[in-house]
């Protein structure tokens, strides 16, 4: 349920970026310690090379599933991009965030 925790800390009490939001949602929900990108700011589209920052955030908890976390993202999200997913329009970025934490429990499941 790693998708639900990150949609409450999006945006909620705490102020989370989308990026922030699927460290701690991750970290809470398998006891992990993951800052890489945590104090900083990588939402928004300042991610590296503009990138989702959620999808940023699934990249750098789980660089070994690159491939398969990009592919899912593009897919249904229609982009890697922040600027050009916001441009579709089709996809929220709670939706990304969502996105993100889902398909990465997917995949850590998966192992």
């Amino acid at each position: 349920m790693a998708h639900k925790k990150a949609a409450e800390f999006f945006r909620g009490s705490e102020g989370y970026n989308c990026a922030q939001a699927v460290i701690a949602a991750w970290n809470e929900l398998y006891g992990t310690d993951h800052d890489v990108v945590f104090h900083q700011q990588h939402g928004g589209g300042r991610a590296e090379d503009g990138l989702c920052g959620a999808l940023y955030a699934a990249l750098q908890i789980s660089p070994e599933h690159e491939e398969a976390l990009k592919k899912v993202f593009a897919d249904k999200a229609g982009a890697l991009k922040c600027r050009q997913i916001r441009q579709a329009g089709a996809f929220s970025c709670k939706d990304c965030v969502m996105l993100a934490a889902s398909t990465l429990e997917s995949l850590k499941n998966k192992q």
